[in-house]
């Protein structure tokens, strides 16, 4: 498996052969050994939106004196989630 991040937060996943992503109430991966179909590309691709907070709390007022205490969260929604498998069968490249 292969993971791609940047700092727009899209995510790409790209996972190795006959691995494959079955959704329901849970999104589930699974390896495809019962089958004799030929995967060629497996990917996830997910839009999220975070939001760091932080707190700092100083023990002085002045600052260069001061003992720092720093603590924080990063807060997410996924915004949307994209799936894409190509698979070779009967010599033609099907996309799912």
């Amino acid at each position: 498996m292969a993971y791609d991040r940047n700092r727009n937060n899209l995510e790409n996943y790209r996972f190795d052969n006959k691995i494959i992503l079955e959704s329901g109430s849970f999104t589930k991966a699974i390896i495809d050994t019962s089958s004799d179909i030929k995967y060629q590309k497996s990917k996830l691709k997910t839009s999220n939106l975070t939001a760091p907070v932080t707190f700092q709390i100083y023990t002085n007022k002045s600052i260069k004196k001061a003992f720092h205490f720093r603590g924080g969260a990063m807060f997410g929604l996924r915004i949307g989630s994209h799936t894409k498998r190509k698979i070779e069968e009967n010599d033609e490249v099907v996309k799912i």
